[in-house]
């Protein structure tokens, strides 16, 4: 949390650390509804790591990516922190600023050539990565037995 969001926390002008996530996924899930988008989120700047971390999300990738970081001058986003400008983007795969190595590493974005439902396999693997400990490892052997029985069903 920044120290101008704590100052306010502390002053009373915002509620609570809750009350403030709270307003920013409602943002999140109004502006996905105003632009029928499939999901939307909010990043704040991380000024000692100079990342920029997800806080809010709606739709699709919700369960996994709040909390994960990039560098500040990654793909769109970054682009948006550093030139102040705001931005929407009909299809963000076709925007020259836009990071697939970051949107990959989220789990976020599958390609298309890896073939049609990989996105919904690409959100498990990036929920089973999110887990803990034991939690973790069951995710992982589930993905590996239902990779077995597809690999069986192809014939490879």
């Amino acid at each position: 949390m920044s120290q101008d969001l704590k100052a306010a926390v502390a002053a009373g002008v915002l509620g609570s650390e809750e009350s403030f996530r709270s307003l920013l996924q409602s943002v999140v899930e109004v502006a996905r509804a105003i632009f029928g988008a499939k999901a939307s989120s909010i990043f704040l700047f991380d000024e000692d790591t100079d990342e920029l971390v997800f806080e809010a999300v709606a739709g699709e990738g919700a369960e996994s990516l709040i909390g994960q970081r990039f560098p500040s001058s990654t793909g769109v986003a970054g682009w948006v922190l550093v030139t102040r400008q705001p931005l929407v983007i009909e299809d963000v795969t076709e925007d020259p600023r836009f990071s697939k190595e970051v949107a990959e590493s989220t789990g976020f974005v599958v390609l298309e050539e890896i073939g049609e439902g990989a996105d919904v396999v690409a959100r498990l693997a990036a929920t089973v990565e999110g887990l803990e400990d034991e939690q973790r490892t069951a995710g992982v052997k589930l993905l590996a037995a239902l990779e077995e029985v597809l690999r069986r069903n192809e014939g490879g």
